[in-house]
């Protein structure tokens, strides 16, 4: 059920990708392990892209793009839109630059979740979130509602700069929302 899934690859570019109404995840990068251990670069691009309306067949866990054991991502010139869950949903990551994105009207119907997702593995460094536009991210639906990027389970080393929150955020989370980063 998802649309793209790039494994243990190197030097990708994707650009002018179009997904909409697909069951699960839009684009899967998985990483060689073995190569995240020495931090070696993949060097792929996911660019000029939309991905919208996936997540059809299952609500939650399945994000526009889900990064997992890769070292060198880059995110540039997407739309990410109308996805229950989360737009990006991170697996063991380093080295990941999203830049330059329009990311709304997602985590429709899931709670304790954020656009971004990233939580549990305390090795993940070098993401980086720099001047994308966040929009209509809000889900009052749950205890603890939604947030534009979220850092769950004492995540660290993410840097967020010049980014644009507007009517993000529902019930106890913000446009970022850091737990015990």
């Amino acid at each position: 059920s998802d649309a793209v899934k790039i494994l243990k690859s190197h030097d990708v570019l994707v650009d002018g990708l179009f997904v909409e109404q697909i069951g699960g995840i839009g684009v899967f990068v998985v990483g060689d392990s073995t190569e995240r251990s020495r931090l070696q670069p993949s060097n792929i691009t996911i660019s000029n892209s939309i991905i919208e309306h996936n997540s059809l067949y299952k609500d939650t866990y399945t994000p526009a793009i889900k990064p997992s054991r890769v070292v060198g991502l880059t995110i540039k010139n997407c739309r990410l839109a109308h996805i229950p869950s989360s737009a990006f949903g991170f697996g063991s990551a380093n080295e990941i630059l999203i830049k330059h994105n329009l990311i709304h009207n997602v985590v429709k119907i899931s709670g304790d979740q954020g656009a971004v997702d990233i939580y549990l593995d305390l090795t993940n460094r070098g993401i980086k979130f720099y001047q994308n536009y966040w929009k209509d991210i809000r889900n009052f639906k749950t205890e603890h509602g939604s947030a534009g990027i979220r850092l769950d389970d004492m995540i660290s080393g993410v840097e967020i700069e010049g980014n644009i929150f507007e009517n993000v955020g529902g019930a106890k989370f913000g446009g970022v929302q850091i737990h015990s980063g």
